[in-house]
């Protein structure tokens, strides 16, 4: 059977539970802004990328909920120590936490080529990098583009 679809809406909610606070139809936009700063994205994106676990496989046979998920998103955003991780969405045990955020992390990290692109305009000049770089500072530089 395959696994439901997770709207935006639906994770909002499912963030907002998970974190401990209660939905509060009135301030949406507040809610919002909430869940970012909790999972570093938007509901909206979290249904995309989970939609995209579940196209690609690698959600079968995984007994993990969309919760997990989330778990996962917190602790990529925060990396705190596994008892604050744990404690901050629910208090489950350090076990649980671990198994279920490190199993939708590399979940995550496996659909980088379909979820991340990046389209570069120039090209870095850094002997150090030799990467394509956007037209801003180089991530191995220590100045713009390598100068």
């Amino acid at each position: 059977m395959p696994l439901p679809k997770m709207s935006p809406r639906m994770f909002l909610e499912l963030g907002m539970d998970v974190k401990g606070v209660a939905h509060q139809r009135s301030g949406r936009r507040r809610n919002v802004g909430r869940f970012i700063a909790w999972y570093g994205t938007e509901p909206y994106i979290c249904s995309i990328v989970r939609d995209k676990l579940v196209i690609s496989g690698y959600l079968h046979g995984h007994k993990g909920e969309p919760k997990h998920f989330l778990w996962a998103l917190h602790f990529l955003k925060c990396y705190s120590t596994e008892a604050n991780n744990a404690a901050s969405v629910g208090g489950v045990d350090e076990k649980t936490f671990r198994k279920h955020a490190w199993f939708y992390a590399k979940g995550i990290a496996s659909l980088v080529t379909s979820v991340v692109s990046i389209t570069p305009s120039i090209s870095c000049n850094c002997s150090s990098c030799a990467q394509e770089a956007a037209p801003l500072d180089c991530c191995f530089c220590t100045g713009p583009m390598g100068k």
